[in-house]
């Protein structure tokens, strides 16, 4: 997909970069052409084939900000949220509405935070899709909002991937940051407006600070040619809490690498996921999640609807460093098979150092229940609406930890959109 000269024409657009982010390029690149593409032999990579993704060279985009019509923002809004809106990654002010939360959250493109910019936790990760993130990063947000700030209306981030060219690709870092006892919502989506075929490589970085909580729901609607993937770093301090749903409705290629180091004492960590896959759709969800410090506690909960020849992926390790004793944490991974050819790979794992805690992990996969299609259709329900009531109850336990009614009821739509077809 990429080569050295391909990188080199890069570079001459990038011209005016200072010579210092031009070396972190160069460097990144040049080992990225050492490791190369990972392939099925690559244990964390064996269940997710990338032929599709290498063979293809994807385009750069021009940089030229695309002009969206203002009707395009309005369909995806969500009432009652501050917008926050970008344009293949470029903040857009006038599209946005922040004017009311300006003073005390900083919103601005990660470009002009030069010191956040490729030094973040991932500087020494030699995951080839982070390498190249580095090397070709051009876009992304950056998000700090000050301590002892509680936002009741959640943040809306939409980006709008827009362009007439087939095979663009989109390298994006977002940065968000809350300090000392600070409370925010986050809910971002990523829109192809053009159903062009696309690639999007984001590195986020996440601090949450002492006594503060982060809820961040990720909506991944993409389409039958997009193919996305995310690497998510979570640093929590001392009594912060995490929490984050991964919510994936289509996408021919989808890969959330989702990494939380739990830092600090008496930390809560909430992470679950929701994929309705159909046709070729893959979705793999890779998570590590770190206990380093004493009395915290973290649940993971992943639930996958697979129907004709979909594939889907979950892999979740959690570690109990030997200080962290007092560790409370539960791995669970359930998935249903609407179709012979659909196929689930899951690999919940454990492994603790510590002596004092309370560990597990369990998976479960099967079709749905006859009995209660039985007893539904008995009562003069038709079979599909049976099948559907009984798979909205199924993701019902991953969107009931959305707490703004707004989010849930967008969110509620597009799921019964997509299990009635």
């Amino acid at each position: 997909m990429q080569d050295k000269s391909q990188f080199e024409t890069f570079l001459q657009w990038q011209s005016y970069e200072s010579q210092a982010m031009r070396d972190i390029r160069k460097d990144a690149f040049n080992n990225f052409l050492k490791i190369g593409y990972p392939t099925k032999k690559h244990e964390n990579w064996r269940f997710t084939n990338l032929t599709s993704l290498a063979k293809f060279e994807y385009r750069f985009p021009n940089g030229e900000m695309c002009k969206i019509d203002v009707d395009i923002v309005s369909k995806h809004s969500i009432d009652n949220s501050h917008r926050i809106v970008l344009i293949n990654g470029i903040f857009d002010s006038k599209l946005s509405e922040i004017d009311d939360i300006a003073k005390r959250i900083t919103i601005k493109n990660i470009s002009e935070s030069s010191s956040d910019l490729n030094q973040s936790s991932a500087k020494n990760n030699t995951n080839p899709f982070i390498l190249l993130n580095k090397a070709f990063v051009k876009g992304g947000y950056y998000i700090e909002i000050d301590s002892n700030y509680i936002e009741d209306k959640p943040l809306h981030i939409l980006n709008i991937i827009s362009g007439e060219k087939d095979f663009v690709q989109h390298h994006h870092q977002n940065f968000i940051r809350l300090g000392k006892n600070s409370q925010v919502i986050i809910v971002e989506e990523n829109i192809n407006i053009n159903h062009k075929a696309s690639f999007r490589n984001t590195v986020y970085n996440i601090k949450v600070d002492e006594n503060s909580t982060l809820s961040h729901i990720l909506l991944q609607q993409n389409h039958a040619k997009s193919k996305e993937l995310n690497h998510i770093f979570v640093e929590q301090q001392d009594n912060s809490t995490y929490n984050t749903q991964l919510i994936n409705i289509s996408g021919d290629l989808i890969r959330n690498d989702l990494n939380v180091q739990i830092d600090g004492e008496n930390c809560d960590t909430d992470i679950s996921g929701l994929s309705l896959l159909s046709g070729k759709d893959h979705v793999d969800n890779y998570t590590v999640v770190s206990h380093n410090k004493p009395n915290s506690n973290s649940r993971q909960l992943f639930k996958y609807i697979l129907d004709e020849s979909s594939e889907g992926v979950f892999n979740g390790l959690v570690t109990v460093q030997p200080d962290a004793q007092k560790t409370d944490s539960r791995q669970t991974n359930k998935n249903i098979l609407l179709s012979k050819k659909a196929l689930m790979n899951s690999n919940p794992q454990l492994e603790i150092y510590a002596d004092d805690v309370k560990c597990s992990h369990g998976s479960a996969t099967g079709e749905l229940d006859e009995d209660a299609i039985f007893y539904l259709r008995s009562r003069g329900i038709d079979l599909m609406i049976a099948k559907s009531l009984l798979l909205e109850g199924f993701a019902k336990e991953v969107t009931d930890k959305i707490k703004i009614d707004s989010v849930k009821e967008k969110l509620n739509s597009e799921i019964l959109k997509r299990l009635t077809g």
